[in-house]
């Protein structure tokens, strides 16, 4: 069953209504990068309108994801780019595919979301804990200093993927071939 996820620009349903919100959330992020963000493919991935993101789990245990979200800053506006529905579970070594409802190219997500607008290379994504508390942040953004230098932007036809878990983006995501659904 895939479920739908619906977000408004500058209206988020679980709260995360502007930048200023979103940025407690990145400021207050610490990550366990049990569960992280894995891989994040912006406007060209596979064509024009092709955005997924994936949340992984690298631990020795299936963890539950109902409840989490996923918030996006894009072009200095806050986004809930997804909350995760109550009963999801994750597997160890298993990804979370969330994508948006033009994605083609690669599998069945197991869930999607509408956004007005297409993410841009220029972004932040946190995820968020059901208690608020953020896990796991990434940026392409030079502002953000608790993430270290920001990550690569993805050209078009490529993906932002987390080869490392030091906590400074710039070493932790590298740009490579996209393979959304895979860990």
């Amino acid at each position: 069953m895939v479920a739908v996820i619906t977000a408004v620009i500058g209206l988020a349903a679980g709260g995360a209504g502007n930048a200023a919100e979103a940025d407690r959330h990145v400021q207050g992020a610490q990550p366990t990068f049990e569960t992280h963000l894995h891989e994040i493919g912006t406007r060209g991935a596979y064509d024009s309108h092709a955005e997924f993101v994936e949340i992984a789990n690298r631990g020795p245990r299936v963890l539950p994801l109902g409840g989490y979200r996923v918030l996006a800053t894009l072009h200095s506006h806050a986004v809930e780019l997804a909350r995760i529905p109550d009963d999801a579970l994750l597997r160890p070594g298993a990804v979370y595919l969330l994508a948006s409802a033009r994605f083609v190219g690669g599998p069945p997500p197991d869930q999607i979301f509408s956004i007005a607008e297409d993410i841009p290379e220029v972004f932040t994504m946190t995820l968020v804990t059901p208690r608020g508390e953020a896990v796991d942040v990434v940026t392409t953004v030079r502002t953000l200093p608790p993430c270290g230098s920001p990550a690569p932007r993805p050209p078009n036809g490529l993906c932002l993927k987390r080869v490392r878990f030091t906590g400074d983006n710039s070493k932790d995501w590298a740009v490579a071939r996209c393979t959304p659904g895979v860990y």
